[in-house]
């Protein structure tokens, strides 16, 4: 009877809770100052969403607890906009536009169900104004493929000497 209980409860949680889906954990947002910088995000859930963005004053770049995320953006040197509040059937995506001054700003968008049974977030990463926009630096070996090639056939050649000492200390040991 407890276990029918159980499953019960189980059942009505999962039909009353709902899913919220987002496809981005952090969006980055790289431009030059007073230009649209805009970026998308895909939200999937079955309901009405209200958008809330929340920033983090300059300096604390980079921090990831919520509850330092207390500025809005009127405090700061930007402009967002999207969509507010959107109805979502399945999933859909979200065009988020900043604009701004010169520098390195941090934010959070939360999604939030009206109903209120699911919300999620995603981090902003605004990076505006050349000096601050990261570059990707790749570090390239030249002998790196020519190292793993005969790597790879060091070790062939070392695996079909072991296999062939096992063999002939075995049929040594058979005579």
């Amino acid at each position: 009877m407890q276990s029918l209980n159980k499953l019960v409860l189980f059942i009505l949680l999962i039909s009353f809770s709902s899913a919220i889906g987002l496809s981005h954990e952090k969006i980055t947002f790289e431009g030059n100052a007073d230009e649209n910088i805009c970026e998308e995000v895909i939200i999937s859930t079955n309901d009405l969403v209200f958008l809330e963005d929340r920033w983090l004053s300059e300096d604390s770049i980079n921090k990831r607890d919520l509850k330092d995320y207390d500025l809005k953006i009127s405090e700061l040197d930007l402009e967002i906009t999207y969509e507010n509040p959107i109805y979502v059937n399945g999933s859909r995506n979200v065009k988020i536009c900043i604009k701004g001054k010169e520098g390195i700003y941090n934010g959070i968008i939360l999604f939030t169900e009206i109903n209120g049974n699911g919300g999620i977030g995603t981090w902003l990463e605004i990076y505006i104004g050349n000096e601050f926009i990261p570059k990707e630096v790749k570090i390239v070996n030249p002998y790196l493929g020519k190292i793993l090639r005969y790597s790879a056939i060091l070790l062939f050649f070392l695996i079909v000497y072991l296999v062939f000492t096992i063999v002939e200390k075995r049929k040594l040991r058979l005579i």
